[in-house]
């Protein structure tokens, strides 16, 4: 009797370690966000109705900066880690909360090319993916043609569109590290 009650005891506790450790029964649900100190996305509206951060609000951490707007850190590889979290069929639109988010961020300078009075320039964050794409006016960006690749830039933007490896930016400020 008594070898049988410590044996369905182990089991239990046994069992109980199962659902915890592999299926995570039990556990209290975080998203492991990869969080920078050098981004930083922002949203103007704080009453958050309708805007691409009261959509992923739950997944991301904030801090108040200001009164008037609230902020969150969240990388370019943040970004699409918590793409990659999503189900095939749902990351299409889950790339699209993204949109509209203002960013600033540390990257390094791979390309440019030239076009129109306009420098389509092309960075990495951290020397890694995603690929960062940004179209500035030439007037005001001369710089872009001095620097070698792997040089440090600092941007400040709107996120456009994002894709799979890629963020596209708009209403772009460049600054040389």
């Amino acid at each position: 009797m008594l070898e049988t009650l410590i044996i369905a005891l182990i089991a239990t506790v046994v069992g109980g370690l199962i659902l915890y450790h592999i299926f995570g029964v039990g556990k209290n649900k975080q998203d492991n966000v990869r969080h920078d100190s050098d981004s930083t996305v922002a949203s103007q509206n704080t009453t958050g109705a309708n805007t691409p951060i009261s959509s992923v609000k739950k997944h991301l951490d904030y801090s108040t900066k200001t009164k008037s707007r609230s902020s969150v850190s969240l990388s370019p590889s943040g970004i699409m880690y918590e793409i990659s979290k999503r189900p095939p069929a749902q990351r299409k639109d889950f790339m699209r909360k993204f949109e509209g988010m203002e960013i600033e961020w540390n990257t390094t300078f791979v390309d440019v090319s030239e076009s129109n009075n306009l420098y389509s320039v092309s960075m990495l964050y951290k020397q890694s993916y995603p690929w960062i794409y940004a179209t500035v006016p030439k007037r005001g960006n001369t710089q872009l043609q001095l620097i070698h690749e792997s040089h440090s830039i600092r941007v400040k933007g709107v996120i456009e569109k994002v894709k799979q490896t890629q963020i596209w930016l708009s209403s772009v400020e460049l600054s040389l590290k």
